[in-house]
Protein backbone atom coordinates (compact mmCIF):
# COMPACT_ATOMS: atom_id res chain seq x y z
CA UNK A 1 0.00 0.00 0.00
CA UNK A 2 1.09 3.33 -0.68
CA UNK A 3 0.89 6.14 1.76
CA UNK A 4 -2.07 8.56 0.80
CA UNK A 5 -4.15 5.85 -0.40
CA UNK A 6 -6.62 4.44 1.52
CA UNK A 7 -7.54 0.90 0.56
CA UNK A 8 -9.44 -1.58 2.53
CA UNK A 9 -8.19 -5.99 1.71
CA UNK A 10 -11.05 -8.58 2.36
CA UNK A 11 -9.47 -12.08 2.76
CA UNK A 12 -12.37 -14.14 1.94
CA UNK A 13 -11.30 -17.88 2.63
CA UNK A 14 -12.51 -20.86 0.60
CA UNK A 15 -12.15 -24.15 1.51
CA UNK A 16 -11.84 -26.86 -1.07
CA UNK A 17 -12.05 -30.95 -0.24
CA UNK A 18 -8.43 -32.33 -0.19
CA UNK A 19 -6.52 -28.71 -0.86
CA UNK A 20 -5.23 -26.50 1.84
CA UNK A 21 -7.55 -23.12 2.44
CA UNK A 22 -6.41 -20.62 0.46
CA UNK A 23 -6.72 -17.13 0.80
CA UNK A 24 -8.43 -14.54 -2.36
CA UNK A 25 -8.04 -10.83 -1.81
CA UNK A 26 -10.62 -8.36 -3.22
CA UNK A 27 -10.10 -4.84 -3.98
CA UNK A 28 -12.17 -2.75 -2.58
CA UNK A 29 -12.39 1.04 -4.37
CA UNK A 30 -11.98 3.81 -1.85
CA UNK A 31 -15.22 5.85 -1.63
CA UNK A 32 -15.46 8.69 -4.22
CA UNK A 33 -14.28 12.61 -3.42
CA UNK A 34 -16.38 14.39 -5.81
CA UNK A 35 -18.49 16.75 -4.22
CA UNK A 36 -22.43 15.88 -4.80
CA UNK A 37 -24.70 18.23 -6.53
CA UNK A 38 -26.44 19.93 -4.24
CA UNK A 39 -30.34 19.15 -4.21
CA UNK A 40 -30.77 22.50 -5.49
CA UNK A 41 -29.05 22.44 -8.36
CA UNK A 42 -30.14 19.33 -9.61
CA UNK A 43 -33.59 20.46 -9.33
CA UNK A 44 -32.92 23.16 -11.09
CA UNK A 45 -31.09 21.30 -14.31
CA UNK A 46 -33.35 18.90 -14.04
CA UNK A 47 -37.09 21.58 -14.29
CA UNK A 48 -35.22 23.56 -16.95
CA UNK A 49 -35.55 22.33 -20.59
CA UNK A 50 -31.97 22.29 -23.15
CA UNK A 51 -33.58 24.77 -25.21
CA UNK A 52 -34.61 26.78 -22.89
CA UNK A 53 -31.11 27.15 -20.81
CA UNK A 54 -29.55 27.92 -24.03
CA UNK A 55 -31.96 31.03 -25.08
CA UNK A 56 -31.12 32.48 -21.73
CA UNK A 57 -27.56 32.26 -21.95
CA UNK A 58 -27.56 33.71 -25.64
CA UNK A 59 -29.93 36.48 -24.17
CA UNK A 60 -26.95 37.34 -21.73
CA UNK A 61 -24.58 37.19 -24.15
CA UNK A 62 -26.36 39.67 -26.01
CA UNK A 63 -26.95 41.56 -22.99
CA UNK A 64 -30.36 43.48 -21.78
CA UNK A 65 -33.26 43.51 -23.97
CA UNK A 66 -34.30 46.60 -25.13
CA UNK A 67 -37.46 47.79 -24.28
CA UNK A 68 -39.73 47.66 -27.82
CA UNK A 69 -41.94 51.31 -26.64
CA UNK A 70 -40.25 53.98 -28.19
CA UNK A 71 -41.50 56.96 -29.54
CA UNK A 72 -41.41 55.48 -33.09
CA UNK A 73 -43.64 52.24 -32.01
CA UNK A 74 -45.48 54.00 -30.17
CA UNK A 75 -46.65 55.94 -33.03
CA UNK A 76 -47.20 53.50 -35.07
CA UNK A 77 -48.76 51.45 -33.28
CA UNK A 78 -51.27 53.25 -32.54
CA UNK A 79 -54.02 54.50 -35.78
CA UNK A 80 -53.78 58.06 -34.50
CA UNK A 81 -50.58 57.74 -35.49
CA UNK A 82 -50.61 55.59 -38.37
CA UNK A 83 -53.38 58.75 -39.23
CA UNK A 84 -50.31 61.54 -38.83
CA UNK A 85 -47.77 59.93 -40.86
CA UNK A 86 -50.40 59.37 -44.03
CA UNK A 87 -51.04 62.79 -43.80
CA UNK A 88 -48.02 64.16 -43.40
CA UNK A 89 -46.57 62.24 -46.71
CA UNK A 90 -49.76 63.41 -48.91
CA UNK A 91 -49.16 66.99 -47.41
CA UNK A 92 -44.97 66.49 -48.24
CA UNK A 93 -45.63 65.00 -51.93
CA UNK A 94 -48.07 67.28 -52.77
CA UNK A 95 -46.20 70.31 -52.28
CA UNK A 96 -43.51 68.96 -54.32
CA UNK A 97 -45.15 68.28 -57.01
CA UNK A 98 -47.24 71.61 -56.93
CA UNK A 99 -43.89 73.44 -56.54
CA UNK A 100 -42.64 71.42 -59.85
CA UNK A 101 -46.01 71.92 -61.42
CA UNK A 102 -45.65 74.10 -65.13
CA UNK A 103 -45.44 78.08 -64.10
CA UNK A 104 -49.20 78.96 -64.71
CA UNK A 105 -52.40 80.08 -62.61
CA UNK A 106 -52.65 76.52 -61.20
CA UNK A 107 -49.52 76.97 -60.06
CA UNK A 108 -49.68 80.41 -58.74
CA UNK A 109 -52.30 79.89 -56.27
CA UNK A 110 -51.11 76.28 -55.28
CA UNK A 111 -47.57 77.51 -54.89
CA UNK A 112 -48.63 80.24 -52.76
CA UNK A 113 -49.78 78.17 -49.92
CA UNK A 114 -47.10 75.26 -50.57
CA UNK A 115 -44.18 77.39 -50.45
CA UNK A 116 -43.94 78.46 -46.48
CA UNK A 117 -44.45 74.88 -45.76
CA UNK A 118 -41.69 73.68 -48.27
CA UNK A 119 -39.19 76.79 -46.58
CA UNK A 120 -40.09 75.41 -43.23
CA UNK A 121 -39.12 71.86 -44.33
CA UNK A 122 -35.87 72.89 -46.23
CA UNK A 123 -37.72 70.49 -49.55
CA UNK A 124 -37.66 73.71 -51.59
CA UNK A 125 -36.42 72.02 -54.34
CA UNK A 126 -36.73 73.20 -58.55
CA UNK A 127 -36.61 70.21 -60.35
CA UNK A 128 -37.45 71.76 -63.51
CA UNK A 129 -33.77 72.99 -64.59
CA UNK A 130 -33.44 69.82 -66.15
CA UNK A 131 -37.09 69.68 -68.37
CA UNK A 132 -38.99 70.64 -70.10
CA UNK A 133 -37.22 74.10 -70.59
CA UNK A 134 -33.71 74.08 -68.62
CA UNK A 135 -33.01 77.56 -67.48
CA UNK A 136 -30.42 79.32 -70.44
CA UNK A 137 -29.90 82.41 -68.67
CA UNK A 138 -26.65 83.31 -66.76
CA UNK A 139 -27.11 85.01 -63.88
CA UNK A 140 -24.09 87.55 -61.98
CA UNK A 141 -24.96 90.14 -58.96
CA UNK A 142 -23.11 93.30 -58.32
CA UNK A 143 -23.32 95.89 -55.21
CA UNK A 144 -22.06 99.01 -56.33
CA UNK A 145 -21.80 101.05 -53.07
CA UNK A 146 -21.61 105.69 -53.15
CA UNK A 147 -19.54 106.82 -50.36
CA UNK A 148 -19.59 109.96 -48.50
CA UNK A 149 -16.33 111.52 -50.99
CA UNK A 150 -17.93 110.61 -53.85
CA UNK A 151 -16.31 107.33 -54.65
CA UNK A 152 -18.09 104.22 -56.11
CA UNK A 153 -16.36 100.72 -54.69
CA UNK A 154 -18.14 97.99 -56.15
CA UNK A 155 -19.07 94.23 -54.13
CA UNK A 156 -19.56 91.13 -55.33
CA UNK A 157 -20.76 87.51 -53.60
CA UNK A 158 -17.66 86.27 -51.96
CA UNK A 159 -16.11 82.96 -53.40
CA UNK A 160 -13.82 80.55 -51.16
CA UNK A 161 -13.04 78.17 -54.08
CA UNK A 162 -13.06 74.18 -54.29
CA UNK A 163 -12.97 71.90 -51.95
CA UNK A 164 -15.00 73.35 -48.26
CA UNK A 165 -15.20 76.34 -49.90
CA UNK A 166 -17.74 75.14 -52.56
CA UNK A 167 -20.13 74.37 -49.96
CA UNK A 168 -20.43 78.05 -49.25
CA UNK A 169 -20.25 79.18 -52.81
CA UNK A 170 -23.38 77.12 -53.40
CA UNK A 171 -25.23 78.59 -51.38
CA UNK A 172 -24.24 82.36 -52.26
CA UNK A 173 -25.14 81.11 -55.98
CA UNK A 174 -28.79 80.06 -55.02
CA UNK A 175 -28.82 83.25 -53.07
CA UNK A 176 -28.24 85.59 -56.01
CA UNK A 177 -30.59 83.40 -58.70
CA UNK A 178 -33.45 84.52 -55.81
CA UNK A 179 -32.14 88.02 -54.98
CA UNK A 180 -31.87 89.26 -59.04
CA UNK A 181 -34.77 87.94 -60.43
CA UNK A 182 -37.38 89.86 -61.27
CA UNK A 183 -41.06 89.86 -59.76
CA UNK A 184 -43.45 88.15 -61.83
CA UNK A 185 -41.28 84.54 -62.22
CA UNK A 186 -41.77 82.64 -58.97
CA UNK A 187 -37.87 82.32 -58.28
CA UNK A 188 -37.88 86.13 -57.78
CA UNK A 189 -37.96 87.24 -54.22
CA UNK A 190 -38.07 91.03 -53.66
CA UNK A 191 -38.17 90.39 -49.95
CA UNK A 192 -34.41 89.90 -50.50
CA UNK A 193 -33.20 93.07 -51.60
CA UNK A 194 -33.22 95.10 -48.53
CA UNK A 195 -31.38 92.79 -46.28
CA UNK A 196 -28.88 92.21 -49.36
CA UNK A 197 -28.07 95.85 -49.37
CA UNK A 198 -28.16 96.30 -45.94
CA UNK A 199 -25.85 93.52 -45.56
CA UNK A 200 -23.10 94.77 -48.14
CA UNK A 201 -22.90 98.20 -46.62
CA UNK A 202 -21.74 96.33 -43.21
CA UNK A 203 -19.30 95.38 -45.09
CA UNK A 204 -17.81 98.66 -46.03
CA UNK A 205 -17.31 100.04 -42.12
CA UNK A 206 -13.59 99.74 -42.48
CA UNK A 207 -13.38 102.33 -44.87
CA UNK A 208 -12.95 105.99 -43.30
CA UNK A 209 -15.50 107.35 -46.07
CA UNK A 210 -19.02 105.78 -44.49
CA UNK A 211 -21.66 104.21 -47.41
CA UNK A 212 -24.64 106.81 -48.43
CA UNK A 213 -25.90 104.66 -50.65
CA UNK A 214 -26.32 101.17 -52.68
CA UNK A 215 -26.91 99.40 -55.50
CA UNK A 216 -27.92 96.20 -56.64
CA UNK A 217 -27.11 95.70 -60.07
CA UNK A 218 -28.35 92.43 -62.60
CA UNK A 219 -25.64 91.18 -64.53
CA UNK A 220 -26.94 88.73 -67.41
CA UNK A 221 -26.42 87.03 -70.41
CA UNK A 222 -28.01 83.72 -72.10
CA UNK A 223 -26.95 80.74 -73.43
CA UNK A 224 -27.16 80.14 -77.40
CA UNK A 225 -27.21 76.53 -78.72
CA UNK A 226 -23.72 74.96 -79.80
CA UNK A 227 -22.10 74.56 -82.80
CA UNK A 228 -20.02 76.44 -85.51
CA UNK A 229 -17.90 78.96 -84.37
CA UNK A 230 -20.37 81.18 -82.74
CA UNK A 231 -19.87 82.29 -79.25
CA UNK A 232 -21.76 80.44 -76.49
CA UNK A 233 -23.72 83.11 -74.79
CA UNK A 234 -24.88 86.57 -75.53
CA UNK A 235 -23.31 89.98 -74.59
CA UNK A 236 -23.42 90.75 -71.15
CA UNK A 237 -26.27 93.47 -70.06
CA UNK A 238 -26.60 95.16 -66.79
CA UNK A 239 -30.09 95.84 -64.94
CA UNK A 240 -29.62 98.33 -61.66
CA UNK A 241 -32.73 96.88 -60.47
CA UNK A 242 -33.01 98.29 -56.56
CA UNK A 243 -31.43 101.44 -54.44
CA UNK A 244 -31.04 101.95 -51.03
CA UNK A 245 -29.87 105.15 -49.51
CA UNK A 246 -28.78 105.38 -46.31
CA UNK A 247 -28.24 108.66 -45.50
Amino acid sequence: MTSGTHRRALVVERRVPGQSVSGVAVMIAPPSTKRPRASSEVSEHAATPLGLSQSRAAAGARGPARPGHGLQHRIESSRAGRWLVSVFLLVTVGAVVVENLPAGTVQRHLGSVAQPYLDATALDQKWDMFAPNPRTEILYLEARILHADGRVTTWAPPSDGPFLGAYRDAHWNKYVVHAVIRPGDPDGWPQLWKPLALFVASQETGDPSPPVRVTLVKRSAYLLPPGGNTPDHTPFREQAYYTLRLR
